[in-house]
């Protein structure tokens, strides 16, 4: 496996701002602006999209065999008990749904093995969520799943018909934590992943917003 290419504590990078407390996997972080980039095209030129985006964490049960042969277990993903590329079969289906993860251990409050998902969907309900919330935990492997909202409100989405605040920008800001090199495990050769096309998403929730 070739080396990643990083950036070391960035204050931006494609002319947006990002998080310079991490140094990053570039090539991540250039898919997830990307990506990011690519669903605030298609609302602001399709009238009837509605593409938001959320934040997933995802704790999963630690395997003691994990600690006793890590690298044999990281580089076949087949040994984990929670396989996060499997949720695309069940949960989050490509037909409405983009998504991209990282794994990471962490000792502080418990965390352990978890992962970071940053989630894409086309006029989804925050009921909706609640019922991926729910798939999710009933997973095998999985200890527990938090949707976290924006830093500082109760909302959980970035609305990508938008810019700034509420939009583009600061879901760049915010999701570029999902690239970030910090808290990944010795070994793990395939420490981010997810969806890898971009295309437009069938709506999730029945009824439309925007007519």
């Amino acid at each position: 496996m070739p080396r990643p290419s990083k950036l070391h504590n960035p204050k931006s990078h494609k002319g947006y701002a990002v998080n310079d407390k991490y140094t990053y996997d570039k090539n991540q972080l250039n898919t997830i602006i990307k990506a990011l980039e690519y669903y605030h095209r298609l609302s602001t030129t399709e009238h009837s999209s509605n593409y938001q985006v959320f934040d997933i964490t995802v704790n999963v049960e630690d395997d003691s065999s994990l600690f006793m042969d890590m690298d044999d277990i990281l580089f076949d993903n087949s040994s984990l008990r929670f396989n996060p590329s499997k949720i695309k079969e069940s949960v989050l289906t490509p037909d409405k749904y983009f998504f991209r993860w990282t794994r990471e251990y962490k000792t502080e409050y418990g965390a352990g093995l978890h992962y970071h998902f940053m989630v894409i969907a086309n006029n989804i309900s925050r009921s909706k969520v609640m019922e991926l919330h729910e798939q999710l935990e009933a997973l095998d492997g999985v200890r527990s799943v938090w949707i976290s909202p924006r830093e500082g409100s109760q909302e959980l989405f970035h609305h990508l018909k938008q810019n700034g605040e509420d939009g583009l920008e600061d879901a760049i800001l915010r999701h570029c934590y999902r690239a970030k090199l910090d808290q990944k495990l010795a070994g793990d050769r395939r420490s981010f992943d997810g969806s890898r096309k971009l295309k437009p998403l069938e709506p999730v929730s029945p009824r439309r917003l925007f007519s």
